[in-house]
């Protein structure tokens, strides 16, 4: 047979407000974690992409001199035209690279929504 309570109305409701706030504290701290992580990993994606760039910048710099010179229009003109590819590779580069760091990723958005249905659901609860 079950075993009546002798805890009253208000201390249940204490318990359950105490037992909220741990629970949202843990959500926001489970949030916490995941945005370090988003932001760690971004993070050692531009180094590893800063640092092949500045690997191939000699290469590119050689192959663009030799370009110059090898293109039959003089070598003036010749380094014109490869100086202006560059800036329009340059410029394709950072408009990209800038919409793939807008892109929206995991982040923190399933604690959010965690917590909101956390929330939603104590609020129903409460009412009754």
């Amino acid at each position: 047979m079950a075993e009546v309570s002798t805890r009253s109305t208000g201390e249940l409701i204490r318990d359950v407000a105490d037992d909220l706030r741990m629970l949202v504290r843990k959500e926001m701290e489970l949030a916490r974690v995941e945005l370090v992580d988003s932001l760690s990993s971004k993070l050692k994606g531009a180094g590893l992409i800063a640092a092949g760039v500045l690997a191939a910048f000699p290469g590119l710099l050689f192959l663009a001199v030799a370009l110059a010179v090898w293109l039959p229009v003089g070598t003036a003109l010749g380094f014109l035209i490869v100086g202006l590819i560059m800036l329009a590779l340059t410029a394709l580069g950072v408009v990209l690279g800038a919409r793939a760091l807008k892109e929206k990723s995991g982040g923190v958005g399933t604690s959010v929504e965690s917590i909101k249905e956390d929330v939603r659901w104590a609020r129903g609860h409460l009412k009754r």
